[in-house]
């Protein structure tokens, strides 16, 4: 479980989370939905330990994220791994190399492999993403489809338990958003791990999500499952379900009518 206290944080004196409490249920996916600039990727930040709050406090598997030591914090946060929007990948670095550094950097899979493991381990991410044989590719030879998988090999190659993926389909097209999506809802599956996904995608959010969280002007308004969170009638989740381009087939289960 990954709970968020009454969480606040301001940039340049410009409130951006306003109080925010939201549970993050274990062993699901978690998607998060919201307009742009409400600070859904600020909140991914706090939770991995990237931005610290003004005030408040969240807590991983019991423990207070901000209320431990370095040393403490460090520990805890490696068995936690992100997907950006940009994919982040070292660009003079192979594909290979930007795996292995992240194995090598990573206190938990120091614990946990031997660096004659390397090479295989490798090589199951890549194959795992559908790269296989783009080992001795840079990531500019890549396209932004792969560029992603190569991200997500990069994050999933020493099975952290807790997996956040900011924007992981901004800029693909629908059927490599499609592809990403199911990649996702696979290692979900396979690492039993409980992710955290920001994302516009609606179609997206019905396919992977077990939980929903929206989110809006700093604070969590509304959460549930499947069911009961696309019943609710919050006015401005309402109105982004309906200017979303939604297949009709999932209008029954976001209570929309043709005629809205």
């Amino acid at each position: 479980m990954i709970e968020v206290k009454n969480l606040y944080k301001s940039f340049n004196n410009i409130p951006i989370l306003k109080g925010m409490s939201v549970q993050f249920p274990e062993n699901q996916t978690t998607i998060i939905l919201g307009r742009s600039g409400v600070g859904k990727s600020v909140l991914l930040k706090h939770l991995s330990g990237i931005e610290p709050p003004d005030s408040g406090e969240i807590f991983i598997k019991g423990k207070s994220l901000y209320g431990i030591s370095s040393e403490q914090r460090e520990d805890l946060l490696s068995d936690m791994g992100m997907l950006f929007q940009s994919s982040a990948l070292f660009d003079s670095l192979t594909i290979a190399e930007n795996i292995a550094f992240s194995l090598a950097h990573n206190p938990l899979a120091q614990k946990r492999v031997k660096e004659e493991e390397y090479a295989a381990l490798i090589d199951h991410a890549l194959v795992s993403v559908g790269l296989d044989g783009y080992h001795n590719k840079y990531p500019s030879e890549l396209s932004g489809g792969q560029r992603r998988r190569a991200a997500l090999a990069r994050l999933i190659v020493y099975r952290p338990s807790i997996l956040l993926f900011d924007e992981p389909t901004t800029g693909l097209d629908p059927i490599t958003s499609m592809q990403i999506n199911m990649l996702i809802a696979e290692t979900q599956r396979s690492l039993k791990a409980t992710c955290i996904v920001v994302t516009h995608d609606i179609v997206a959010a019905l396919t992977i999500g077990d939980y929903f969280a929206f989110h809006n002007e700093g604070i969590i308004v509304t959460c549930g499952d499947k069911k009961s969170f696309f019943q609710d009638n919050n006015p401005i989740l309402r109105h982004m379900l309906r200017c979303a381009l939604v297949p009709p087939e999932w209008w029954p289960v976001l209570q929309i009518q043709p005629n809205q």
